[in-house]
């Protein structure tokens, strides 16, 4: 849990590197949060539709609260392995 929220604390830091367990563990952390949403949506009856694969409300929120945090993690674990993150 403090590699998820080192990286939610450094949300649009985009130079440096991150770890290999920072990045997995944020990747599962998220995942983990994902899922526990994702049965709160379905017991409090949020999903937007009917369909399987869409998500519900609060799933839908964490997307995209995360969404820059995982984008800058993302590249700097690129930068990390040697990589540039410019391409993505």
């Amino acid at each position: 849990m403090h590699e998820f929220m080192d990286v939610v604390r450094h949300y649009a830091t985009f130079t440096g590197r991150a770890r290999r367990r920072t990045f997995w563990m944020y990747i599962l952390t998220g995942s983990l949060l994902a899922a526990g949403l994702a049965l709160i949506d379905e017991a409090l009856g949020l999903r937007v539709s009917t369909r399987l694969d869409d998500d519900g409300l609060l799933v839908s929120l964490l997307t995209l609260a995360l969404l820059l945090p995982t984008i800058a993690v993302t590249v700097r674990r690129l930068y990390d392995t040697g990589h540039s993150g410019s391409n993505l």
